[in-house]
């Protein structure tokens, strides 16, 4: 599989071709608020050979609530890759809330962004 990867401040991880399809699959607006949130929220999990990380995330996207799960896989020694992610429902998030695998947000993601930069195809 491809991995392309990315720099983002301190941080540095992969990602794969199913993770960087989703944002094709989606409306361009919440693939960038998607993108942001990760961007902006997402810190590296404890490594593991054996088993992957799923995290929830939640934007909101016209006015309402869009849940989703990233799936990473942290090996010893190699960089954190984002292998997959999928929009879930909100019953699921509550799930990964009560098991503390959530993505915490920070104050600075909660704010409105300049939509006047985005595009669509």
């Amino acid at each position: 599989m491809d991995s392309q990867l990315k720099y983002t401040e301190d941080r540095y991880y992969d990602m794969e071709d199913d993770f960087k399809d989703f944002f094709h699959s989606i409306d361009p607006y919440l693939a960038f608020k998607i993108a942001n949130f990760l961007d902006e929220n997402l810190v590296e999990v404890p490594p593991n050979e054996y088993i992957s990380h799923i995290r929830g995330g939640v934007v909101i996207c016209d006015d309402e609530p869009v849940y989703f799960a990233v799936e990473i896989i942290k090996q010893p020694g190699f960089l954190m890759t984002l292998s997959d992610i999928t929009l879930i429902g909100a019953d699921d998030y509550l799930d990964l809330i009560n098991i503390d695998c959530y993505i915490k947000s920070n104050e600075k993601s909660n704010q409105e962004i300049n939509t006047d930069y985005i595009r669509s195809f």
